[in-house]
């Protein structure tokens, strides 16, 4: 975003190295403005003679920092845009704080910034979450179609199984068909996927859920929502567990499942979200929540993959430890 030109209001902890280098990457290859959070020292009674720290840490200064967005030095007037990107992240349970404490600053600034406050979020399909019919019509094609034998073959030599994803099933109570409105437009039915991931765990879960529950409720208050779900990528917290790097690099053996290099996902990733943002249409009513998250996501195949992802988990870690493919590849035309 700084280098389109943009203003963007960062946060990053005082004195860490990651302020340090955003700092000069805004100052030496950005055309942008950054902005960034400034305290006084706590430990000096005298606010007005305290030295100023620039930087604040998200849990600790989550009020001040809610304040700050919607202050003169960020929001001048009542018609600035402001583009709230909810983008934090940590490892084990420090992640679930971090995500309360951007969903509090979320709050906040829809309440207090209420006609130009446009909500941002990446949600994760390692979550349990709604798919089109059509996605899941198509994973159950090819699990009964065009399953490879050698996938088959697999899960009898080795002790790891997989297992459907049988997102195709539905209440025996509820119409297969899509919606059929008033109007005579037609929108996709709900299925589940369960995009659970053991080696994730529950907080990272707990996390992303959060945040499709903050993007539901903003949504219906009549804020600007952009929350496509991001694909698997090699990011850099990801490739640093070995185990993990493993199983990126084997997935792809498993059709349709493609892993993203980080920089053309990140790329990608703005390009949606500021679509979203300035073509907001997509914002209509929907018949179900949880169709929100049907837009402009990029699940990396797993929509359409027949197999449960958890059960995909272990298999595809064999293939990036034996496969003959080189480290981050992707099938040809994969991305067509």
């Amino acid at each position: 975003l700084l280098e389109l030109g943009a203003t963007v209001a960062a946060i990053a902890r005082p004195n860490s190295s990651k302020l340090t280098e955003l700092q000069s990457y805004a100052r030496t290859q950005t055309c942008g403005t950054l902005l960034l959070p400034s305290l006084h020292d706590d430990e000096n009674d005298d606010a007005a003679s305290s030295p100023v720290i620039v930087g604040a840490n998200l849990m600790e200064h989550a009020p001040h920092l809610a304040q700050w967005i919607t202050s003169p030095e960020v929001c001048p007037t009542a018609n600035t845009q402001i583009i709230l990107c909810s983008l934090a992240y940590l490892d084990g349970e420090a992640n679930v704080r971090a995500c309360v404490a951007m969903d509090l600053i979320a709050e906040y600034v829809c309440l207090h910034h209420p006609n130009n406050t446009a909500l941002s979020f990446l949600i994760s399909p390692g979550t349990v979450h709604a798919v089109p019919e059509e996605a899941a019509m198509d994973a159950k094609r090819r699990y009964e179609e065009s399953t490879p034998f050698w996938h088959k073959a697999l899960t009898t030599m080795t002790t790891s199984q997989l297992q459907p994803s049988y997102t195709w099933l539905s209440d025996e109570n509820t119409n297969d068909d899509d919606t059929t409105r008033q109007d005579g437009t037609t929108e996709d039915a709900v299925r589940v996927l369960n995009g659970l991931s053991l080696v994730q765990g529950p907080n990272y879960a707990l996390s992303k859920t959060v945040q499709m529950w903050r993007s539901m409720v903003a949504a219906s208050q009549g804020h600007v929502v952009s929350c496509p779900l991001a694909p698997p990528s090699r990011t850099d917290s990801m490739v640093s567990h070995a185990t993990v790097s493993a199983a990126l690099d084997g997935m792809p053996y498993l059709e349709p499942l493609v892993i993203f290099a980080q920089e053309p996902c990140r790329t990608l990733m703005t390009v949606l979200m500021l679509h979203d943002i300035f073509q907001s249409k997509h914002n209509k009513k929907h018949d179900h929540p949880l169709q929100l998250f049907f837009h402009n996501s990029v699940h990396g195949g797993m929509w359409r993959s027949p197999y449960l992802m958890e059960s995909v988990s272990a298999i595809s870690f064999i293939f990036g430890k034996v496969g003959f493919q080189p480290s981050g590849w992707s099938p040809d035309a994969a991305m067509a």
